[in-house]
Protein backbone atom coordinates (compact mmCIF):
# COMPACT_ATOMS: atom_id res chain seq x y z
CA UNK A 1 0.00 0.00 0.00
CA UNK A 2 2.81 2.57 0.72
CA UNK A 3 4.27 1.62 -2.54
CA UNK A 4 1.17 2.81 -4.13
CA UNK A 5 0.96 5.85 -2.38
CA UNK A 6 4.38 7.05 -3.08
CA UNK A 7 4.06 6.62 -6.83
CA UNK A 8 3.23 9.73 -8.85
CA UNK A 9 1.69 9.01 -12.37
CA UNK A 10 2.66 11.75 -14.90
CA UNK A 11 0.11 12.26 -17.37
CA UNK A 12 0.62 11.39 -20.87
CA UNK A 13 0.17 14.81 -23.64
CA UNK A 14 -0.27 13.89 -27.04
CA UNK A 15 1.23 16.81 -29.53
CA UNK A 16 -0.56 16.50 -33.05
CA UNK A 17 2.14 18.93 -35.25
CA UNK A 18 1.41 18.04 -38.48
CA UNK A 19 -1.51 15.96 -39.16
CA UNK A 20 -3.99 15.91 -41.43
CA UNK A 21 -7.40 15.49 -39.87
CA UNK A 22 -10.00 14.98 -43.12
CA UNK A 23 -7.25 12.36 -44.52
CA UNK A 24 -7.20 10.80 -41.25
CA UNK A 25 -11.10 10.26 -40.83
CA UNK A 26 -11.52 9.56 -44.83
CA UNK A 27 -8.50 7.44 -45.27
CA UNK A 28 -10.28 4.18 -44.10
CA UNK A 29 -13.25 5.02 -46.28
CA UNK A 30 -11.12 4.83 -49.19
CA UNK A 31 -8.65 1.91 -48.18
CA UNK A 32 -8.98 -1.10 -46.30
CA UNK A 33 -6.41 -1.41 -43.84
CA UNK A 34 -7.48 -4.58 -42.65
CA UNK A 35 -6.97 -6.60 -46.54
CA UNK A 36 -3.30 -7.79 -46.47
CA UNK A 37 -1.26 -6.14 -49.35
CA UNK A 38 -0.72 -8.54 -52.75
CA UNK A 39 2.56 -8.95 -54.04
CA UNK A 40 1.63 -6.66 -56.76
CA UNK A 41 0.54 -3.92 -54.48
CA UNK A 42 3.72 -4.61 -52.84
CA UNK A 43 5.93 -4.52 -56.04
CA UNK A 44 3.97 -1.29 -57.10
CA UNK A 45 4.39 0.59 -54.10
CA UNK A 46 7.76 -0.22 -54.05
CA UNK A 47 8.39 0.73 -57.94
CA UNK A 48 6.98 4.46 -57.27
CA UNK A 49 9.55 4.76 -54.58
CA UNK A 50 12.10 3.81 -57.25
CA UNK A 51 11.25 5.49 -60.45
CA UNK A 52 10.09 8.71 -58.22
CA UNK A 53 11.99 11.90 -59.19
CA UNK A 54 14.15 13.56 -56.78
CA UNK A 55 14.18 17.12 -55.70
CA UNK A 56 16.74 19.37 -54.48
CA UNK A 57 17.01 19.42 -50.65
CA UNK A 58 15.27 22.26 -48.99
CA UNK A 59 17.27 24.79 -47.10
CA UNK A 60 16.04 24.02 -43.95
CA UNK A 61 18.00 20.73 -44.82
CA UNK A 62 21.16 22.31 -45.18
CA UNK A 63 21.12 24.63 -42.28
CA UNK A 64 20.36 21.55 -40.01
CA UNK A 65 22.80 19.57 -42.07
CA UNK A 66 25.31 22.32 -41.02
CA UNK A 67 24.52 23.05 -37.46
CA UNK A 68 24.77 19.44 -36.41
CA UNK A 69 28.33 18.92 -38.41
CA UNK A 70 29.51 21.52 -35.85
CA UNK A 71 27.84 20.04 -33.05
CA UNK A 72 29.09 16.66 -33.42
CA UNK A 73 32.59 17.72 -34.69
CA UNK A 74 33.28 19.97 -32.07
Amino acid sequence: MEMDEDMEIEPTVFEAKEIDLEYEFDAARWFDFTRMESAEESQSAEFWFHSAPSYAPSREYHHLHKLLCLTFTA
